[in-house]
């Protein structure tokens, strides 16, 4: 992992989005340490693989989750008008410094499918047409099938919204399976 020696201890809550976690917290390197209890929080794992810790709120909300490689990005990479923290490599337990930049929602989308990301290329999916036609297959084939682009079938797929071709995209049945389709 990239030394973050030389970078000072930041205090979470003055962090963008993180105002209402309580101030005791700080991101020393790679850590984020309770300074009431000199305790350096555990991480958990997102169902996606992301490491992220959860920390007290100050208004009583419910404690806020807090993704690790956002904590990161925002306390050392500079960051000029983008919202998204990338992986460069797609893995997202990887949160070493060089590996995160930060990006737009498109860029980072457009990136993941032209390195054929795994989670987007693997499964099997079922496409319906507004035609009524149904497609299955992963979603680079249903693309090159249909010319549509990937990012706007995993886009309909994530979103679970309709678009002007598309009525449905969704996991197939035992969509570990190859397709027959």
């Amino acid at each position: 992992m990239t030394d973050l020696k030389d970078f000072a201890p930041v205090q979470i809550n003055t962090l963008y989005g993180f105002d209402n976690v309580k101030d005791f917290y700080r991101l020393v390197g790679y850590d984020v340490i309770n300074l009431q209890t000199g305790h350096i929080k555990k991480l958990s794992f997102h169902e996606r693989n992301y490491p992220y810790v959860t920390l007290e709120t100050k208004d009583y909300t419910p404690n806020k989750k807090c993704l690790l490689h956002h904590l990161l990005a925002l306390a050392y990479i500079k960051n000029d008008r983008f919202e998204v923290v990338e992986h460069l490599d797609d893995n997202p337990r990887n949160y070493d410094i060089s590996n995160l930049k930060f990006s737009t929602q498109s860029e980072n989308l457009k990136r993941a499918f032209e390195n054929d990301h795994g989670n987007r290329t693997d499964k099997i999916f079922e496409v319906i047409l507004k035609n009524g036609e149904s497609h299955m297959g992963t979603l680079k084939e249903i693309s090159a099938r249909l010319g549509i682009p990937r990012q706007t079938l995993y886009c309909r797929y994530y979103a679970q919204m309709p678009g002007r071709k598309i009525q449905s995209v969704k996991l197939a049945p035992n969509s570990n399976g190859r397709s027959t389709d």
